[in-house]
């Protein structure tokens, strides 16, 4: 649908745009990491009201041993509402370490922006080396991972894909810590599990 050198020049433009033009880079960067911010941000919030409904409970827990004590409900009662009360207590608990693993893990994906900067300084340094045709290709196809064009047969945007086969392939071309992109190995030392990281450049 587009020529490969009208694409290439779209991508090493755009790649000098983002890696120069500190305003579009912070546009960039904080679309992909406000998804996983607001997933955490809602998290937190959910957690909040889980909180609230556990006190809840353990006031009602305490208010049905106070009224069996006072022989004001049935023993039969007494233990239809207990376990009622603990039913829904295993299931706020539930709850709870799932919305704690969501604010976990999503903390998690949110990537610096000093870390992708330095992937793509590195990227770029080595695309504009003289490298092979055939390793070129390879980085290019590593990088971007969808082409979209307009009705007119222009491109209107590039998704570049950050991942740790990228990363792992710069390193072989000269990208190795600290001066370069950071390695796979750090990633996982900062709890990050696998690097999958998507920019939208239009």
């Amino acid at each position: 649908m587009v020529r490969v050198e009208k694409a290439n020049t779209f991508v090493y433009n755009q790649l000098d745009k983002l890696l120069s033009d500190e305003k579009f880079f912070k546009e960039v960067v904080g679309r992909v990491n406000r998804e996983h911010r607001i997933l955490k941000e809602n998290a937190i919030k959910e957690r909040g009201v889980q909180e609230k409904s556990l006190e809840k409970i353990k006031v009602r827990q305490q208010r049905n041993h106070e009224l069996y004590e006072d022989s004001e409900i049935s023993r039969e009662e007494f233990l239809t509402r207990r376990e009622e009360l603990n039913r829904q207590l295993c299931e706020l608990r539930e709850k709870q370490t799932e919305t704690s693993m969501v604010i976990l893990e999503e903390g998690k994906k949110e990537i610096p922006k000093e870390t992708i900067r330095e992937i793509l300084k590195n990227f770029s340094r080595i695309l504009s080396s003289d490298i092979d045709r055939t390793i070129r290709k390879r980085l290019l196809h590593l990088l971007i991972s969808e082409i979209t064009i307009d009705q007119h047969r222009n491109i209107d945007s590039i998704k570049l894909k950050l991942s740790d086969e990228l990363i792992q392939f710069l390193q072989g071309y000269g990208g190795t810590p600290p001066d370069g992109a950071p390695s796979v190995f750090m990633f996982r030392e900062l709890g990050i599990k696998t690097l999958d990281l998507e920019l939208v450049l239009s």
